[in-house]
């Protein structure tokens, strides 16, 4: 469905008229559509993102994408081929957790492992002495702020009925009707998990195994 015919199933719902509905605005309907979006990618983890890091010397953290939710690997670009990283924390590196020498190889010319520091930085361990070298990180990603584009981006057209479900919830809860409000919460929430249960189906982990042994 477009978004014009996701609002138009939303008035319906709500019995509003579509064309000028009285009770609820488009702009708050754009806005829990969003926050219904923005859920569904998260619990999913469908939507994909892909960033090219550059180590540089003596440096061991490096930024993320503004909407990077949760890095899936890290890979050393050696000219066509992809080499992973493995994954680590800093306990396991250095249990007294000081940037000391231990945490630089001076004969290192890559990173081995990574870990994740905060929300938005990506370290790449050992540092190196010198030079750069270049990795792919591909991570699950946030959906847009534009919520036209999120629903192409972000919700397969099979789901969209879950965003009335949910956009039907949030009004129904402003006014007071909690029951029928939770009743399209429920709704929404299981179709969600159905979703989820459909992307780590065997068939679909397997394309997406491909998918990264391919380097895309």
């Amino acid at each position: 469905m477009t978004l014009a015919e996701i609002k138009a199933r939303i008035w319906e719902r709500l019995e509003e008229n579509a064309s000028t509905p009285a009770r609820y605005t488009s702009a708050l309907a754009n806005e829990y559509l969003l926050d219904g979006e923005r859920y569904y990618a998260a619990v999913v983890k469908h939507v994909r993102g892909n960033q090219t890091v550059t180590q540089t010397a003596n440096t061991l953290m490096f930024d993320l994408d503004a909407n990077c939710i949760q890095v899936q690997s890290v890979k050393w670009i050696d000219g066509s081929v992809l080499i992973p990283l493995e994954p680590t924390t800093p306990r396991d590196l250095d249990e007294t957790w000081a940037l000391s020498s231990r945490w630089m190889d001076a004969t290192a010319t890559r990173a081995s492992h990574y870990f994740i520091f905060g929300l938005n930085k990506v370290a790449l361990f050992p540092m190196i002495g010198s030079g750069t070298e270049t990795y792919q990180v591909r991570y699950t990603s946030d959906v847009p702020d534009d919520v036209s584009v999120g629903l192409t981006e972000s919700t397969p057209a099979e789901d969209h009925e879950l965003l009335v479900n949910y956009t039907v919830a949030r009004f129904l809860l402003s006014e007071g009707k909690v029951e029928e409000g939770l009743s399209e919460f429920k709704a929404f929430k299981e179709g969600v998990e159905a979703a989820k249960r459909r992307n780590v189906s065997v068939d679909r982990l397997w394309s997406m195994s491909s998918q990264n042994a391919m380097g895309f």
